[in-house]
């Protein structure tokens, strides 16, 4: 996962918040904290992840909707 962000970094501006990618990341269908495909606990270390990514600046600005 963290791979196929990081190449997106290169042709991002904005920062996505979780709520938007979370049914990228996690799959479908899928609910606020696990989906078919992945528990709990491997959900919450993505959103974990993925907030860090988002929140070092590496995207650039969060998207305001």
């Amino acid at each position: 996962m963290m791979e196929v962000e990081l190449l997106k970094r290169q042709w991002t501006e904005r920062a996505e918040h979780w709520d938007v990618m979370r049914r990228y990341l996690l799959g479908e269908p899928h609910g606020s904290r696990s989906s078919l495909f992945v528990d709990q606990d491997t959900a919450m270390t993505i959103k974990k992840i993925y907030v860090a990514m988002i929140e070092s600046g590496m995207y650039g600005p969060l998207k305001m909707e």
